[in-house]
């Protein structure tokens, strides 16, 4: 740890005098050998999303779990206002070896979409996850009228729904 101080007083002010020492333990000078491991309460080693037939599928895994009380899957259309989508619990508490997840989101919102997880531990704290942004385009239905103008008096309708099916 580094302090530092920055006195302006031009002068005019107190004298101050400042002894810089090393860091201690209850008197104990620190060094590697006695500072004490620090356990992060997760490390999560990836997340991803995948739009596919309309659902968007999400992964993360995670590397440790400790204390983590669950997960949030929050989506948000605009990338600031986000909402809870899902609640997931720790498939092992305090598991401290790789851990696989998903969850699908089966009525997604349409257009511009983002999923994020707020992971939070059993004292309340959180972390938020990367953000990852989605286009979601499955309600589309297209019609196509043709020829325009009518020839032989054949119109043809095209309609193709949101699973590609095409009806002629």
């Amino acid at each position: 740890y580094a302090v530092g101080i920055i006195l302006n007083d031009y002068g005019t002010g107190p004298s101050f005098d400042f002894t810089v020492s090393i860091a201690t333990i209850g008197g104990v000078a620190m060094d590697a050998s006695n500072c004490f491991d620090l356990a992060l309460p997760l490390k999560l080693s990836s997340f991803g999303a995948r739009v596919n037939n309309c659902v968007v599928n999400l992964n993360w895994i995670s590397e440790s779990e400790v204390d983590l009380k669950s997960y949030e899957v929050e989506s948000s259309v605009n990338g600031q206002n986000f909402k809870i989508v899902a609640i997931i619990t720790p498939s092992q508490p305090n598991a401290s070896s790789m851990q696989k997840y998903s969850y699908q989101d089966k009525n997604p919102p349409q257009g511009k979409v983002y999923y994020r997880l707020k992971m939070i531990n059993s004292d309340g704290s959180f972390t938020y996850s990367s953000t990852i942004p989605l286009k979601v385009d499955c309600n589309k239905s297209l019609i196509i009228v043709y020829p325009n103008p009518v020839i032989d008096d054949i119109l043809n309708v095209n309609v193709t729904n949101s699973n590609e099916n095409a009806t002629n």
